[in-house]
């Protein structure tokens, strides 16, 4: 009998006296025999509640029961004693006060009956859960006849599908048992001190062993109890860990070996600063012999000399720190990237810094030279345009300064006709010139083969003594390869501060607008900015943006000039001139608006509005009886030839307006051929294949080169009208018999430009020079 069992029958016991008491009381005190009786119920509730001490109270540690019994013990004892020695009369008046309380004292003693009864039901019912809602067994064991009765879960039963019940002796359920942990179960051992086991078992029906954890044997009566739980799914779980913890610490061992073996510098302090792990690489930083391991971090620092300590305060404050800085590592400088970071415990506050270094002296010396490679000119050595003006920016107060702006004359000659070689190879020596020439200025490689040089703070007799010897050594000779002397000549505008601004940087612009100046009037090498150079420029930049609103309101108009043939008096030509007559300018020369156009990019714009107009027009003239055979010239400037397209869009525009590329002539200047011949030369071919004619104009000005027939194919040449116009010169005459000559050989068409009077002519007729043009036959007007 189990002891709960044994509970139950006391308790019932002990509620049955109780109800007996309380009737017989009642039936007593009604027929008034209570006091023949008295001291049998003293002794009957002496005995109930004596027993209540023993078998529950004391047992279950029930505290309240426990007070209940002793309060009904003293009331009991204390009338009891009243009675042997009080009179009858005396004792009735206590009977009722003894009734009274121990009418309380039962009451207070079925309360803790009741409240011991709750508990053990509770109890019942958490066992029963712990049980039914597992997949657990029940054993009793009979040592006495060797039987097992085995009942398993509800639960243990639909997961493996075995019976309910299962009657065995223990040899039985020992073969249930894997053979590898026969010594790990003790359960049934009653000589044994272990009571708990943990084991692999297979029940009848099962497919796989499971693994079981009992606890037990409890001796009870006669028999042993012990319970056992399907723990399968944490052992699992177990496994799964333990994999992956030896995992992790093959991971934390393949860490450590990356970290020792690569060059980062790993260290983790703890908030104080001590040093609980650093990498040998990070130790190297302090002392390659001996270990830091231990240390703070803010002593070894002033041991060494150190006081960048604010990396670590940051960490802990932002928990989060990226900076590089110099370091000695085995006495050599490097460069660290560090990156530092926080751990934090479970609430939040930080437990340790880690930092993480990497040695990043490489990219920070490819850095240094790419910072140098992005402020030098790579020919020259030379500050390039933005090391320049780094520079300027980094000059701090200046009082003073003289800025040149160097340009070598023809250069690009030069470069095409000896080679690009050669031509950086002049580009060094003129740098180094300007270098020794300003030592300790500022020397920087503009563009292409023009220079700046500026000296600032210096005294107005250095800057004299510097314009003296620009003006003695601007022209040099560059010594090449194979006794090769190349003339070098420098063309020079400078600009002084705060003389002609007090912007340091317009200094370059001012000087650039001097050097531009040379050019127009070809007459120095050395000029000195003026006020009016920048009105200019300034205006030029005001003419630029008339001329884009030109060219958008189609205010440039085309004018044609006929070209004769003095023989047959028939128009052979119409020459398409534009012409620009502004609002508020007037008329403006083409000259000037095409140089306009060509510094501030505008001629490729300009030029194909005037191939559209042009081209329009003179299809339309075409459609009158005078210009039915007459065939277009139409001028191109040498930056749209330059194009690669150049063929294939007057192709293009000519088709569209019903004309074939036979019928127009593209006049080309002499002048255009002084560089970049062979993409000249290109492009004129495929001008040539798709059927253009091509003519030579101003052949014969001062870029005149023989040389330049043999290579360019052409089917025209004009004669340049200076010859013309002093045609009555013996030395005129004979260069006009040369072209003349030089057509025949060719069979080439010559045209003699500027004819203004009839003796100029009738010269020419006599030349055999039959197709001329000028205002003699007729000036340019709208046709």
């Amino acid at each position: 009998m189990s002891n709960w069992m044994r509970k139950k029958i006391i308790f019932g016991l002990i509620l049955f006296l109780v109800a007996i008491y309380i009737l017989f009381y009642c039936t007593m005190f009604y027929f008034g025999e209570i006091q023949n009786y008295h001291d049998l119920f003293l002794i009957g509730i002496t005995i109930l509640t004596v027993l209540s001490i023993l078998t529950i109270s004391l047992q279950e540690d029930n505290k309240f029961l426990t007070v209940a019994c002793l309060a009904q013990l003293f009331v009991c004892g204390f009338y009891l004693f009243i009675s042997f020695v009080l009179s009858d009369k005396v004792r009735e008046f206590f009977d009722v006060i003894f009734h009274f309380f121990s009418a309380l004292s039962l009451l207070l003693f079925l309360y803790g009956i009741f409240l011991e009864l709750t508990r053990n039901l509770k109890r019942s019912q958490i066992n029963l859960l712990a049980y039914e809602q597992n997949e657990a067994f029940y054993i009793e064991y009979y040592p006495k006849i060797n039987r097992m009765i085995i009942e398993f879960s509800q639960k243990f039963v639909e997961k493996y599908q075995v019976e309910q019940t299962l009657f065995i002796n223990p040899d039985i359920y020992r073969s249930y048992i894997h053979v590898d942990d026969l010594e790990n179960v003790h359960c049934f051992d009653l000589n044994s001190k272990e009571k708990e086991s943990k084991y692999r078992i297979l029940f009848p029906g099962m497919k796989d062993y499971i693994f079981i954890r009992s606890k037990g044997a409890f001796p009870l009566e006669n028999r042993y109890v012990c319970i056992g739980f399907d723990i399968s799914e944490f052992e699992l779980i177990q496994k799964n860990i333990q994999e992956k913890t030896k995992e992790y610490k093959l991971l934390e061992l393949e860490r450590r070996k990356i970290i020792e073996s690569s060059e980062d510098l790993v260290a983790k302090f703890k908030t104080d600063g001590t040093i609980v792990y650093v990498s040998s690489g990070y130790s190297k930083l302090y002392s390659p012999d001996t270990t830091i391991l231990g240390r703070n971090i803010f002593e070894l620092n002033r041991e060494h000399n150190r006081t960048d300590n604010e990396w670590f305060y940051e960490t802990l404050k932002n928990h989060s720190f990226v900076g590089q800085g110099r370091e000695y590592k085995e006495g050599k400088e490097i460069w660290v990237s560090w990156h530092n970071d926080v751990l934090l415990d479970e609430f939040g506050n930080v437990e340790y810094v880690i930092s993480v270094g990497r040695d990043i002296t490489d990219l920070y010396l490819l850095n240094e030279s790419l910072e140098y490679q992005s402020l030098h000119d790579y020919t020259t050595g030379l500050l390039n345009n933005r090391g320049l003006y780094k520079a300027i920016k980094e000059l701090g107060k200046i009082n003073n300064a003289v800025c040149f702006f160097v340009d070598i004359y023809r250069f690009s000659s030069i470069s095409d006709y000896y080679g690009h070689n050669t031509g950086n190879l002049v580009l060094k020596q003129v740098a180094e010139e300007l270098k020794y020439f300003a030592q300790d200025h500022i020397v920087a490689r503009h563009s292409g083969d023009q220079f700046v040089v500026l000296c600032a703070n210096v005294s107005d007799n250095v800057i004299e003594d510097y314009l003296k010897r620009l003006t003695s050594s601007q022209s040099s000779l560059f010594e090449g390869t194979n006794n090769t002397s190349i003339p070098i000549n420098l063309k020079i505008g400078y600009s002084q501060y705060p003389d002609d601004t007090n912007d340091i940087n317009q200094l370059i612009i001012f000087s650039s607008l001097a050097m531009k100046e040379i050019y127009e009037n070809h007459t120095v090498h050395v000029q000195k900015y003026e006020a009016y150079m920048n009105e200019r420029f300034v205006s030029n930049i005001s003419m630029s943006i008339k001329l884009k609103e030109a060219i958008k309101d189609e205010e440039i108009d085309i004018y044609f000039q006929k070209i004769i043939n003095v023989k047959t008096n028939e128009v052979s030509y119409l020459e398409g001139l534009a012409r620009w007559i502004d609002s508020t300018s007037g008329f403006i020369s083409p000259e000037y608006f095409l140089n306009i156009a060509k510094q501030s990019g505008l001629i490729i714009q300009l030029e194909e509005y005037i191939f559209h107009k042009t081209i329009e027009k003179y299809a339309m003239l075409t459609k009158r009886t005078e210009y039915k055979n007459t065939k277009l010239t139409l001028n191109i400037t040498p930056s749209s030839l330059l194009r690669n397209d150049v063929a294939s869009l007057l192709e293009t525009i000519t088709r569209c307006n019903g004309l074939t590329p036979n019928n127009i002539c593209i006049e080309i200047s002499e002048k255009t051929f002084v560089e970049n011949l062979e993409i000249y030369n290109n492009n004129i071919k495929e001008l040539k294949k798709r059927g253009f004619l091509i003519a030579l104009d101003d052949f014969g000005r001062e870029y005149s080169s023989l040389s330049i027939l043999d290579n360019i194919e052409f089917d025209i040449i004009k004669i340049d009208g200076a010859f013309v116009c002093n045609i009555a010169k013996p030395q005129n005459q004979a260069i006009v018999k040369m072209i003349m000559t030089i057509s025949e050989l060719s069979k080439k068409q010559i045209i003699a430009e500027c004819v203004e009077t009839i003796n100029e002519s009738k010269v020419l007729e006599e030349m055999n020079c039959f197709i001329q043009q000028g205002y003699y036959f007729h000036k340019p007007e709208k046709l």
